[in-house]
């Protein structure tokens, strides 16, 4: 998908200098409004939910500039884009002397942030180590940097967290502390009626930016309107991108509005997931190793692959014992010391659900 014209967000226009808004008068999108209102006059960490595509970082940086911390950092991390490795430095920092990280500001992303806004999207993607590390700074501990004034925190997620928490992924310490106050960012399918203001808007960026303007006419514009818009408003805007380079200066019609939406239909089809296991950690494994480019991951890969496989095994096996931790051991094929040993060896919180 290619980036939008708004500094990757939907609704507004932060390059050309206007205040970023919402665009449409539909209900959802006056609910989002008021909420965004109610809520940039308080500190309250609050979770974004919506689907991909939908605008969270737009909102997150609306409650962020509403607010009195407008003056001060909003600092945006994308945790999917974060080798797990790199997460604890990325978030918290690292000793300043260390040259294993000299790309990474030795002060992490919670101080720059401090007195500010940091926005943690996909926080569904923060593994369990750092989120227990996450929770420790949030409370002050002393084995974090000590910030006088600390950030807001806004997270992001298109993920269910409650089913997370009920997996044994997402710790509900955490989810309590942070995804208590949800704002639901609805899809573009849930406020369609906005589709000829969204179409506007960004015809006005054109000219504004000097670039071909497209139009569409009265079929394109049906055809739009019953689309179901899977990448919802960045889909839109690659959409409008690709018209006017194509079709530059000129009207769209029906026909070749289909065409180009049964190319944005391929791009946004679900994957199809892994039929195996082994599948699932050979993808996993392809994407690490992707994510290092011409380098090598760090030595001693075997035994971190087995440690991080482990650790969600054994959590999500007392999970699915109900913290029985004799069925657990018998489920996993171990005996119970040996259970016992790795639970206080990976520091896994256990629990005991009573009858």
């Amino acid at each position: 998908m290619s980036k939008n014209p708004t500094g990757n967000n939907q609704f507004g226009n932060e390059a050309s200098g206007c205040q970023q808004s919402l665009v449409g008068r539909s209900a959802p999108m006056q609910a989002l409004r008021q909420q965004i209102k109610e809520l940039s006059r308080r500190s309250f960490a609050v979770v974004l939910v919506g689907e991909p595509g939908t605008g969270k970082e737009l909102v997150a940086r609306m409650l962020h500039q509403q607010s009195g911390r407008a003056s001060r950092p909003f600092v945006v991390v994308d945790i999917a884009d974060i080798p797990q490795r790199l997460i604890d430095a990325t978030l918290f920092g690292h000793k300043a002397e260390s040259t294993l990280l000299p790309h990474l500001s030795s002060e992490g992303r919670f101080f720059q942030a401090r007195g500010g806004t940091l926005y943690l999207n996909g926080i569904s993607n923060l593994p369990l180590h750092a989120q227990e590390r996450f929770l420790r700074v949030l409370n002050g501990d002393a084995g974090a940097r000590r910030i006088k004034v600390k950030p807001r925190i806004i997270v992001s997620t298109n993920h269910n967290l409650r089913r997370s928490v009920d997996s044994g992924s997402f710790r509900e310490d955490l989810f309590n502390r942070v995804c208590s106050l949800p704002v639901y960012v609805p899809s573009l399918r849930d406020h369609i009626s906005d589709l000829d203001s969204l179409i506007d808007f960004f015809a006005k960026f054109s000219l504004s930016e000097k670039r071909p303007s497209v139009r569409f006419d009265q079929s394109a514009m049906e055809i739009l309107r019953s689309y179901e818009w899977p990448g919802n408003v960045d889909e839109l805007i690659t959409i409008i991108d690709r018209c006017s380079t194509f079709y530059p200066n000129s009207t769209v019609q029906g026909e070749t509005i289909k065409i180009q939406l049964t190319c944005s239909a391929k791009d946004h089809a679900e994957p199809k997931p892994p039929h195996s296991l082994s599948e699932a950690v050979e993808h996993h494994l392809s994407r690490y190793f992707s994510l290092h480019g011409s380098a090598l991951p760090p030595d001693g890969l075997h035994t971190r692959v087995l440690r991080e496989i482990e650790r969600p095994l054994i959590t999500l096996s007392l999970s699915a014992t109900g913290g029985n931790q004799q069925k657990t051991a018998r489920l996993l094929g171990i005996n119970r010391n040996t259970l016992r040993k790795k639970i206080r060896e990976m520091d896994i919180t256990t629990f005991r659900l009573r009858r």
